[in-house]
C-alpha cells in the first residue's frame, strides 16, 4: 500500500492523519482477526472503538444526539442533592449554609469618629467666611527722568582696513594660481 499514491506534494495535516488513521485501523483490523479466529462484528467494532487512534489537539467528532445528552445532563446535574418533598407538602430543610440578612447585619465595620468643620482644601467658596483685603499703591507724583542718551561711537577704520589686506591676499593667491596653470 502506498502512502502517496493519490496525494500531490502539498498535500494538508488533515489528510495525513486520515491516511495515518486509515492504516491503523487496517492494521487494528487484521490484528484482532488474527488473535480471535471466532469473532462476532459487535466484538470487533468494541475492540476498534476502544483502541482507536486520536491525535493531540483534535476534538473527538459528536454526532446531534450525543451533544443533546451533555446538554440534558448539564441541566440536570447541578451538583445539589436535593430532597423530596414530603406527603405533607411541606418544604423540605436544608442543613446547609445560611443565607445572610445584610441589612440587619452588624458585621465587622469599625465605628467612624467625628472630626469636625472641615478645613483648608476641603473647603468650598460657600464654607469660607474670609474676605481679600487689597491696598491700592500710591499714584506717582513729580516730573518724569529724562535720561541722556550717548551716542554709540563706531570706528569702521579697523575693518576697512582688514578687509583691504583679505581682498590684496585674495588677488595675490589668484595670480599665483594662473601662473601655475599656465605652467603645468
Amino acid at each position: 500500500m502506498d502512502l502517496f499514491s493519490d496525494s500531490i506534494d502539498t498535500m494538508e495535516l488533515d489528510s495525513i492523519k486520515q491516511k495515518i488513521s486509515d492504516i491503523y485501523n487496517k492494521m487494528l483490523e487484521a490484528y484482532y482477526k488474527k488473535a480471535n479466529p471466532g469473532h462476532n462484528d459487535l466484538e470487533l467494532e468494541d475492540f476498534m472503538e476502544s483502541n482507536a487512534l486520536g491525535f493531540e489537539g483534535a476534538e473527538e467528532e459528536m454526532d446531534e444526539m450525543d451533544e443533546l445528552v451533555s446538554m440534558l445532563e448539564d441541566m440536570l446535574d447541578d451538583g445539589e442533592e436535593l430532597e423530596p418533598v414530603d406527603s405533607s407538602g411541606n418544604a423540605p430543610d436544608y442543613k446547609g449554609q445560611e443565607l445572610r440578612n445584610k441589612s440587619n447585619d452588624k458585621g465587622t465595620t469599625p465605628l467612624g469618629t467625628y472630626r469636625g468643620l472641615p478645613t483648608g482644601g476641603m473647603l468650598t467658596p460657600a464654607d469660607s467666611q474670609t474676605k481679600v483685603r487689597t491696598t491700592k499703591e500710591e499714584d506717582p507724583t513729580g516730573s518724569i527722568n529724562r535720561k541722556n542718551i550717548d551716542e554709540v561711537m563706531v570706528q569702521y577704520a579697523p575693518l576697512v582696513e582688514k578687509l583691504k589686506e583679505e581682498l590684496a591676499s585674495l588677488k595675490q593667491r589668484k595670480r599665483i594660481g594662473i601662473k601655475e596653470f599656465r605652467l603645468g
